[in-house]
């Protein structure tokens, strides 16, 4: 008996004939190697906001402390929500039977 990622082709949920080419949950799968975190754009952005936001601070007369540290512990928790989101919608690839 031969399971639908040994043929060539595979029916996959109606959508007709497709070949298989190593995708979600095939023999073939591979994860993607892992960037450290502090070379992906969403941290890079981070950082550049809080910077941006500390240096506003400190040069703007009219810009308290608590203001700023305000914002910026809604971007650090802004940041963490969206890996969290990203994370939950990114899946493990597994098919459960």
């Amino acid at each position: 008996m031969s399971t639908p990622y040994q043929d060539e082709q595979t029916t996959t949920r109606g959508y007709g004939p497709q070949e298989h080419r190593g995708g979600w949950g095939g023999p073939d799968q591979r994860r993607r190697g892992a960037k450290p975190f502090f070379l992906t754009s969403e941290f890079l952005t981070m950082v550049a906001i809080i910077a941006a936001i500390a240096i506003a601070a400190a040069v703007a007369d009219n810009f308290e402390a608590p203001r700023a540290w305000t914002l910026i512990t809604i971007a650090a928790g802004a940041y963490i929500v969206s890996r969290g989101l990203s994370k939950i919608g990114r899946g493990d690839g597994r098919v459960d039977d």
